[in-house]
């Protein structure tokens, strides 16, 4: 099973590009890759920019920038552009500083580069290369190789390279991610009461990537009530999160199967009004006219405001644009 490659370039691009654009000497409007963030990471940025001023580990990543000047242009572009030239000029100057700490940095610059480019073939080749002198980066690249592995389906080398990821690096932002992510790995090698142990201590706080990987992993291991539960959880309590139409799929094959009742009212006017909330105008609209005709004559006066509200706030966006 490969699993949601957005959810994982989420959590990827934020950390790896917080770190080196550190050490890259980037700020977030030199950099394309860096306008990727997203707002489930502020405060992990703002820890980043907390610890960039101590660090040791980020210290001597930018002193082997300041020891090899001619890497930062070129790291530079190739995270900007992506272009073949970019990858030649950075890839070259990693063979030929293949003994030094800078040259490991320039593999893991290469290989994340592939990662952004989806050319997970490529970007394992790279990363490998830049593990033998990972040294204070060893959590980036043993990060970007299980998500490499785990897009080509080699779930068994994914967990090799994720195994006791907090053990090995335990002060690394990426701890909970790679849990998310060896537990997929788990997952798709069909060991799911492995995986919900794991994921069963991650769930505060809430996080849709790991309510939606717990719930399949209940579903694979034939817990169907829980499964239900949290992707429901997952479906109507977080509408805005790009796990909940992966939920609905779940929610579908379990429903298929004649595994599921029909949602109660109060979940779906529920993620009616955060997509509301959410300014997802077009599908707050779908779910209320879906709920209009279930409730009582006392109750409908206020589904139709809400929708008559999603009709207006629609028609001023579409004006704005306009």
């Amino acid at each position: 099973m490969v699993f949601h490659r957005h959810s994982i370039l989420r959590s990827l691009c934020f950390l790896i590009v917080a770190v080196l654009c550190i050490a890259l000497g980037l700020g977030s409007s030199q950099s394309t890759v860096a306008q990727t963030l997203t707002s489930q990471h502020k405060d992990t940025k703002k820890t980043t920019q907390r610890r960039s001023r101590t660090s040791p580990r980020l210290r001597r990543m930018h002193q082997a920038f300041v020891a090899s000047a001619s890497l930062k242009p070129m790291a530079r572009q190739l995270l900007q552009d992506r272009t073949p030239a970019a990858y030649g000029g950075v890839e070259a100057y990693a063979r030929r500083h293949a003994k030094e700490d800078a040259g490991a940095l320039a593999w893991l610059v290469a290989g994340y580069a592939h990662v952004l480019d989806r050319d997970y073939g490529k970007a394992v080749d790279a990363l490998n290369r830049a593990k033998p002198l990972a040294g204070d980066l060893g959590d980036y690249v043993s990060y970007c190789l299980g998500t490499s592995y785990s897009q080509t389906g080699r779930n068994a080398d994914a967990l090799v390279s994720l195994h006791d990821f907090d053990k090995t690096y335990p002060d690394s932002l990426l701890i909970r991610d790679a849990r998310v992510m060896y537990a997929n790995a788990l997952l798709a090698e069909s060991r799911g009461p492995e995986a919900i142990a794991l994921l069963e201590n991650e769930r505060q706080p809430t996080r849709a990537d790991v309510e939606l990987a717990l719930g399949r992993a209940y579903a694979a291991s034939a817990q169907t009530e829980k499964a239900v539960t949290t992707l429901r959880n997952v479906y109507f309590t977080l509408p805005l999160s790009a796990e909940a139409g992966q939920a609905e799929t779940e929610l579908k094959k379990l429903s298929d199967n004649g595994q599921v009742a029909p949602p109660g009212f109060n979940g779906r006017r529920t993620r009616a009004d955060l997509l509301l909330k959410g300014k997802r105008f077009s599908d707050a609209a779908n779910e209320y006219r879906s709920l209009l005709n279930e409730v009582s004559p006392a109750e409908r006066p206020e589904l139709q405001l809400a929708l008559g509200n999603r009709v207006c706030n629609s028609r001023k966006v579409s004006m704005a644009r306009s």
